[in-house]
């Protein structure tokens, strides 16, 4: 059983890594977000006593809409960076907290339940 949550976990923790470059690089597909959206709602159970980690996971679920939605704005503009201002400034800042903030501090927070020691 705690193989199982080891392995539960780990998936929780590299699919978020996989949303995470997909979404900072060409975007990610409907597929890959619906598996992190699976992932992210699995963790509120698995983690149950530690809701910061569940916390973390919908802040970057919540910017990766923000992400997607730039991104698809500026598709639909044909690519030209017509995109208004404002939100250029937060699609920046979104995707730079994601590579900056949101990957090491899921590292940081998921190290203890990804350290096959800890079983």
């Amino acid at each position: 059983m705690k193989l199982d949550h080891y392995e539960k976990r780990y998936e929780i923790y590299d699919i978020t890594l996989e949303f995470i470059q997909e979404l900072s690089g060409n975007g990610a597909d409907k597929q890959l977000h619906r598996s992190f959206i699976d992932k992210k709602e699995s963790a509120k159970f698995l983690f149950s006593y530690d809701e910061s980690i569940y916390q973390l996971l919908n802040e970057i679920h919540e910017k990766s809409i923000a992400i997607n939605t730039h991104k698809s704005e500026k598709k639909d503009k044909g690519g030209d960076d017509i995109v208004e201002l404002g939100s250029s400034k937060q699609f920046n800042e979104n995707v730079s907290w994601m590579l900056d903030v949101a990957i090491q501090n899921l590292r940081d927070k998921m190290k203890p339940y990804l350290s096959l020691s800890a079983y």
